[in-house]
């Protein structure tokens, strides 16, 4: 079997653990998209410069995972492709989230000078 097909077959498996109401297959589950996840990640924070200002694609990819962990409490994918579909709604809605604590009127970001220099002097 390819990687591929392998993994594919894992998913499916863990997912009709949590089907079945298997908590500890929400871990397995995480562990088998993770690295689709972070390529995932990183590709989409790219479009979101605000939020690339201030975090990497790790802090994306943890947010995204600890979202998706509890997103599995509720919901339960029929299928590796629903998986993915609801990994990377997850992973879009914090970034959406992130994006707006970084451009709110009240945020460090909104009051944060990058290159600011010393005072001017009056001469």
């Amino acid at each position: 079997m390819e990687p591929d097909d392998t993994l594919a077959a894992d998913m499916a498996a863990s997912l009709e653990r949590l089907a079945a109401g298997d908590l500890a297959a929400r871990d397995r589950i995480i562990e088998l998209c993770g690295s689709r996840l972070r390529t995932l990640a990183h590709r989409m924070l790219a479009r979101f410069p605000d939020v690339r200002r201030w975090d990497d694609t790790d802090d994306v990819f943890q947010n995204a995972a600890l979202r998706l962990h509890r997103a599995l409490a509720d919901v339960h994918p029929d299928s590796p492709r629903a998986m993915m579909a609801l990994a990377a709604t997850q992973l879009h809605r914090g970034l959406i989230d992130l994006a707006r604590h970084h451009r709110g009127p009240s945020s460090y970001a909104a009051n944060h000078g990058t290159n600011v220099g010393p005072p001017a002097t009056a001469d």
